[in-house]
């Protein structure tokens, strides 16, 4: 794999996420806070996942920190535009981060801080590849929470990211 790869993967995966935000920016305060007994919970509470687990992986790759969104933060972010913001800087962050890799970066072992450190780590590829994942799968949940609520779904595949549906 290599870092073109990357770059064109993350570019869809922005590309998704801003349709699904559109969807959920369409929809009601109270929808979008609505518990769902499904996945992670609300259309927030799925954005905020999604967007956590992103923002941490990509942070941690590119400076070796960890940082979790915080409780307090939690409150903040359920303000859509307060989000949506944090969600438009993680995909900068995130561009910027994976247009500067070198091919062989990607073959760098990393190992979580949770992680028993013996288990020899992943790759950075293996790390980018689980993000995209996570991100397909929690797009589709809340695609799925969306249309519970009665909103409308919108397409959101790699091939018609690439034009081809």
């Amino acid at each position: 794999m290599s870092k073109d790869y990357f770059v064109e993967l993350f570019r869809y995966n922005k590309w998704a996420n801003g349709r699904v935000w559109d969807c959920a920016m369409e929809t009601t305060q109270e929808d979008y806070l609505k518990e769902i007994d499904f996945s992670v919970g609300s259309v927030y509470r799925q954005l905020l996942h999604y967007l956590g687990l992103e923002r941490w992986w990509i942070g941690f790759l590119a400076t070796g920190e960890s940082n979790l969104l915080s409780q307090e933060d939690q409150v903040t972010y359920q303000d859509r535009i307060k989000l949506r913001q944090l969600w438009d800087e993680t995909n900068a962050f995130t561009l910027d981060y994976i247009q500067s890799l070198i091919d062989d970066e990607l073959q760098r072992k990393v190992t979580a801080p949770w992680w028993d450190t013996h288990s020899g780590g992943i790759t950075v590829a293996q790390a980018l590849t689980h993000v995209i994942n996570h991100s397909t799968d929690h797009r589709a949940q809340t695609m799925a929470t969306l249309h519970t609520l009665g909103y409308e779904g919108i397409e959101q595949d790699f091939m018609a990211y690439l034009g081809h549906k």
